[in-house]
């Protein structure tokens, strides 16, 4: 298949239909109007994806490669859910549904290679990662020992080239902690927001009696009203009925702790393995955690 004039050059990942995992780049010259089926086409050039979307009636995932596409969407094969529909309804589908937006909030002090690596697997279902160091919060006095400015740098360093990854200084800029129920509510208008939480915080939750439900600001609220991206958490064995009611589990080893990191500084241990190897020089040459 040749490249007409403006012709857009897209790439369509399938991922999580019926386990398939697929990865075809095409190039489909796609009229609005146009109401045939999909083609197989040939293999075309590729690219660097820009702006990712999401057909949610099969889970996949599609990213095309010009962010101006003027009204032309990828078609693929490999999948039965689009197999099935036409190039207009597909487009239809993507250009009507939300941006689904990943709030990845924490402490990272100081961020790890772990964290890097959760950015990475969230970048894979959602449209953008937001990754938002908190303030000084009452409950963890190490996120006020270490100026802001530091935490800041090692996360600025810390996720320099992630596509897709935002970072929100807001709180460490104004010395503050924007609890999560408001802290969803600063995205809201920018599609559809999701929260980030490890499986420690659902145990008991089918009963009402998760710590999310229990400890956090208003957050009953959160369960029954939020949508969570839970991760798995080293040594948590939990039950998937303690999952919110709408709730996404993310697959994957994420081992790691900030904790152990300032650990290993203090005793004078190797933090290569753990840390960006920025973000390591960063804290050598600051004597940050000894």
């Amino acid at each position: 298949m040749g490249l007409g004039k403006g012709a857009a050059v897209s790439r369509v990942e399938f991922r999580g239909c019926r386990g398939a995992e697929i990865t075809q780049k095409r190039a489909v010259e796609a009229d609005p109007a146009d109401s045939s089926p999909p083609r197989h086409g040939e293999d075309c050039i590729t690219g660097n994806c820009v702006s990712p979307w999401y057909v949610p009636s099969c889970h996949l995932r599609v990213s095309v490669v010009q962010s101006k596409f003027r009204g032309r969407i990828a078609a693929g094969v490999g999948c039965p859910c689009v197999a099935a529909k036409t190039r207009k309804q597909i487009r239809n589908e993507v250009l009507s549904r939300k941006s689904r937006i990943a709030l990845f909030g924490g402490s990272f002090n100081p961020p790890g290679v772990h964290h890097r690596s959760i950015a990475r697997a969230l970048g894979i279902r959602f449209d953008t990662v937001i990754v938002v160091p908190c303030g000084p919060r009452p409950d963890k006095a190490q996120t006020a020992e270490l100026p802001a400015v530091h935490r800041a740098a090692m996360v600025r360093l810390a996720f320099p080239d992630m596509e897709g990854v935002e970072i929100d200084l807001f709180d460490l800029d104004q010395q503050t902690f924007t609890r999560t129920f408001d802290l969803q509510a600063r995205y809201q208008d920018r599609g559809e927001v999701w929260l980030i939480i490890g499986t420690d915080l659902i145990l008991g939750g089918n009963g009402g009696r998760s710590p999310l439900q229990h400890q956090w600001y208003r957050g009953r609220e959160l369960w029954r009203d939020s949508r969570f991206a839970v991760l798995p958490r080293r040594g948590v064995d939990f039950d998937t009925a303690d999952l919110p009611p709408q709730s996404e589990l993310i697959e994957g080893e994420f081992e790691g702790a900030s904790s152990e990191i300032r650990h290993r500084v203090s005793t004078g241990e190797d933090i290569r393995s753990l840390v960006a190897p920025e973000v390591a020089r960063y804290i050598e040459e600051h004597g940050l955690y000894s």
